[in-house]
C-alpha cells in the first residue's frame, strides 16, 4: 500500500521545471510558457529561487507592458525540502494558492513541485485513487455561451477565482471549454493587445467571441469517475480541470486544486483549517470573520469533524454601494458541503452561509439516524 504520508518530495520533485531570471522581461516569460504549454515558472537570481510567476497572476493585472521585468510581477513563495511528504507539499500549495513551489537542498534550488507533478501521483495514492468525482467536485459551475464576449470569461475567472469555464449551447449542453491559458495567451500577445479594448489601453472595445478561442472537444466524465482516471486525463491533455456532466449537462468541475485539497485533508489535525480568498479589506475585518466562523465550526464539530473551510468573497460594486457574494466549501471526514449567499453586509452574508452549512450537516445526521432506525 502507498500512503500519501509515505511519499516524499524527493520522490516526485520535478528537475526539468521552467525557470526565468528575475531581470527578464515579460515577453520572454510568455514565450517560454507558450513553448512548453505550461502555466508557471520559478523566478531565479543566480542559484536561488526568489519568486514564482504564473498566468493567473498576470490575468489579475491590466496594461502590462511587454518589457516589464519579472521581478516586479512575481510572488515570493514558500520553499519545500526534499524530506517534506506529499501531504505537506499539498498543504503548502493550498495555503499559498500557488501553482508551483521551489524545492531547495543545502540552500540551493534543486527542483520544483507543481500541481502537475502531484497529479501524476494520484493513481498510486491508496487513500484517494478510488474516490469519485462527485465527492470532491466544485458544483454548479459557471458557464458561458459561444457567442459571449471573451471579456465576460475573463471577468468570471478574475471575480470568482476559477481557471476553466464550460461553454454550453442553448439547451445547456456542453460544447466546449475556455481555460485561463487561452485567455492569458490572447490578452498578453503584443499583436492582440492592440485590439482587445482595455487590455490595450484603448477606450473602444473590440468584441472577441468565446467560440474563437474555446476548445471544441472538452474533456468530461461522469460523477462516478475515479480520481485516478481524472488525474490521468489532466496529465495526458495538459489541462487543469475536468468537467463533470450528467447527460452532457455540466454539473461540476474537478480542478487540480480540488484534488490537492483532498490530499491535504488527509493530514491529522486538531480543529479546522480556514482559507479566505478574494478579500481586499484591511486586516481588522478578518478578526470579526474568524469570530463568526469559530462559533459555527464548534456547532458543526459536535456532529461531524470539519477539516477544511474555504471561503471566497466576491465584491459587486454598483450605484448603491458594495454587495458581497460569499461562497463556502467545507470538507469533513464524510463529505464536502457547499453554500452561497449574497448580501450588502459581509458579516450577515457569512453568517447565513455558515447557517446553511450547519443545516446541511444536521439533515445528513437526521438521515443517518432514520436509516439506522429502519435497520434496527
Amino acid at each position: 500500500m502507498t500512503k500519501a504520508s509515505m511519499i516524499k518530495v524527493r520522490d516526485f520533485v520535478e528537475r526539468e521545471y521552467e525557470s526565468i531570471e528575475k531581470s527578464a522581461p515579460l515577453s520572454v516569460l510568455l514565450g517560454k510558457l507558450r513553448k512548453k504549454d505550461i502555466q508557471e515558472a520559478v523566478v531565479i537570481d543566480g542559484k536561488r529561487a526568489v519568486g514564482v510567476i504564473s498566468y493567473d497572476m498576470l490575468l489579475k493585472r491590466r496594461n502590462l507592458p511587454m518589457n516589464v521585468r519579472i521581478e516586479h510581477l512575481m510572488v515570493s513563495p514558500p520553499v519545500l525540502s526534499p524530506e517534506n511528504n506529499l501531504i505537506e507539499a499539498c498543504e503548502v500549495l493550498l495555503s499559498s494558492g500557488l501553482r508551483i513551489c521551489p524545492v531547495e537542498e543545502k540552500k540551493a534550488l534543486s527542483g520544483a513541485v507543481t500541481r502537475r507533478s502531484i497529479m501524476r501521483l494520484v493513481p498510486s495514492v491508496d487513500e484517494i485513487k478510488h474516490m469519485k468525482a462527485g465527492e470532491i467536485m466544485s458544483r454548479k459551475p459557471l458557464v458561458v455561451r459561444e457567442d459571449d464576449d471573451v471579456m465576460k470569461v475573463m471577468d468570471l475567472m478574475s471575480t470568482h477565482d476559477i481557471k476553466a469555464v464550460p461553454v454550453v449551447d442553448s439547451k445547456g449542453l456542453l460544447i466546449g471549454v475556455v481555460g485561463i491559458k487561452d485567455i492569458a495567451t490572447l490578452l498578453m500577445r503584443e499583436k492582440d493587445r492592440a485590439t482587445v479594448g482595455d487590455a490595450a489601453g484603448k477606450k473602444e472595445k473590440v468584441s472577441i467571441e468565446v467560440k474563437s478561442i474555446m476548445h471544441r472537444n472538452p474533456i468530461y466524465v461522469g460523477p462516478d469517475s475515479a480520481l485516478a482516471e481524472i488525474s490521468t486525463l489532466m496529465i495526458e491533455h495538459h489541462i487543469g480541470g475536468v468537467i463533470i456532466t450528467e447527460d452532457r449537462v455540466p454539473v461540476g468541475i474537478v480542478h487540480q486544486i480540488d484534488i490537492i485539497e483532498t490530499i491535504s485533508n488527509l493530514a491529522p489535525r486538531e480543529g479546522v483549517y480556514v482559507q479566505i480568498s478574494g478579500l481586499e479589506e484591511d486586516g481588522g475585518i478578518y478578526e470579526d470573520m474568524y469570530s463568526i466562523i469559530e462559533k459555527y465550526m464548534k456547532k458543526v464539530a459536535g456532529i461531524t469533524a470539519p477539516r477544511i473551510l474555504n471561503i471566497h468573497v466576491v465584491h459587486h460594486h454598483d450605484h448603491e454601494g458594495i454587495n458581497y457574494t460569499i461562497r463556502l466549501r467545507m470538507s469533513t471526514e464524510k463529505r464536502t458541503y457547499y453554500a452561497k449567499t449574497d448580501g450588502w453586509n459581509i458579516f450577515r452574508a457569512l453568517t447565513e452561509s455558515l447557517e446553511d452549512l450547519e443545516k446541511q450537516v444536521m439533515r445528513d445526521k437526521e438521515r443517518l439516524l432514520d436509516e439506522r432506525r429502519r435497520r434496527a
